[in-house]
């Protein structure tokens, strides 16, 4: 029991019997993932401030942090994770900064 507690699974060895295995892990599919998840968290961000640009209602100040969060989402959407075959690999993303 310890391994599943590890992090491990139980699959079924050539006899059918169980062996207990590290999981197979598609990294460019948990990079794609996470990339998904930040945009739509940026993408919440800045929907009060698109509504207000639409309707010529937004302040400079608003204005300013809509335009450096739409850089963000940019930079999230250029990224490349065709090279992401591994947890190095995975680790070495290069995600972009958050405005503040």
């Amino acid at each position: 029991m310890q391994g599943r507690n590890d992090g491990n699974i139980i699959i079924a060895d050539d006899n059918g019997g169980p062996v207990l295995t590290e999981p197979v892990v598609n990294w460019q599919e948990r990079a794609e993932s996470q990339s998904q998840i930040l945009l739509a968290e940026a993408n919440s961000i800045i929907e009060d401030w698109r509504t207000e640009l639409q309707l010529d209602m937004i302040s400079d100040n608003n204005k300013g942090h809509l335009i450096k969060w739409m850089v963000y989402i940019q930079k999230l959407k250029e990224l490349d994770f065709t090279s992401t075959v591994d947890e190095l690999s995975y680790e070495a993303i290069a995600w972009p900064e958050k405005p503040i």
